[in-house]
């Protein structure tokens, strides 16, 4: 699956090992099913697929793609970000920080079995129904290295098995660093 948002407002599939097309979904618009810049996409144990559609701020759920039937998946949940309005950048001209309204990216981690997301100015923690169950990198709810993230654009994780955690990983743009954090679904909310 790959996320094509800029020029295109859809998700591709291709077929492992040689990355043969099998199809595409989605289009321009801020109805359900459609995307204004998907900007990330992962997929979770099940084979649903987790959509950040960035500039609508929200995770868009469908279920997998049919490679034999080559079937566009169904939409299965809507999730608004965590925090913000689903709004539309356009509809707030002037911004400082316009990544306030973003979803930018979403992560699975399949030890956890919970999903990473950056939305707005922070990561956010849910599990695989949309229930928020952490959330850190602004001063409110903790900060990565004694700063809240800059403009967090990326997010993933890895499970260290020894130390029973993962560990988010949080790449910024205006901050231009990559940010590491402990996390576990055993933390509070602030």
């Amino acid at each position: 699956y790959v996320a094509d948002g800029y020029g295109n407002s859809r998700v591709a599939v291709f077929a492992l090992p040689h990355g043969e097309f099998l199809g595409e979904w989605g289009s321009a618009g801020d109805k359900p099913g459609e995307f204004n810049t998907p900007h990330s996409v992962t997929v979770d144990r099940e084979g649903r697929v987790y959509v950040a559609d960035r500039n609508n701020a929200r995770i868009q759920v469908f279920s997998a793609f049919s490679a034999t039937e080559r079937q566009k998946p169904r939409l299965l949940e809507v999730w608004p970000a965590d925090g913000t309005q689903s709004v539309h950048h356009t509809a707030h001209p002037v911004f400082s920080k316009p990544w306030l309204y973003h979803v930018s990216a979403v992560s699975y981690d399949a030890t956890l079995d919970v999903l990473f997301a950056v939305e707005g100015e922070r990561v956010t923690m849910r599990d695989r129904r949309g229930n928020v169950l952490q959330r850190f990198g602004v001063p409110s709810s903790g900060t990565t290295h004694g700063k809240p993230l800059e403009w967090p654009h990326d997010v993933v994780s890895h499970t260290d098995l020894k130390r029973g955690l993962s560990v988010v990983w949080v790449a910024e743009l205006r901050g231009q660093r990559v940010c590491a954090s402990a996390a576990s679904t055993q933390n509070q909310l602030d």
